[in-house]
């Protein structure tokens, strides 16, 4: 999945915890959509930097490591 297709998947969240858990669970079940999702959360002038971080607080909710597995993701992402 391309950055674009994520963001196109993105639009659709919305702030109901069943959405969210949706989507959430379906980028842990594809790890590598993770530092694509991040980088989202940091353009936090783009409109869809809140419903990545909706799903990014969701997937730290429901998976116990997943803040120790992405830690060096984390430190590599640039705020813009």
């Amino acid at each position: 999945m391309t950055t674009s297709e994520l963001y196109d998947r993105l639009n659709t969240v919305n702030s109901s915890r069943e959405n969210r858990l949706k989507h959430a669970s379906f980028i842990l079940k594809n790890p590598e959509l993770t530092p694509k999702l991040l980088e989202i959360v940091f353009k936090v002038e783009d409109k869809n930097s809140c419903k990545a971080a909706w799903v990014l607080e969701i997937m730290c909710n429901q998976s116990a490591g997943f803040k120790a597995k992405t830690k060096h993701i984390i430190n590599k992402i640039k705020v813009s």
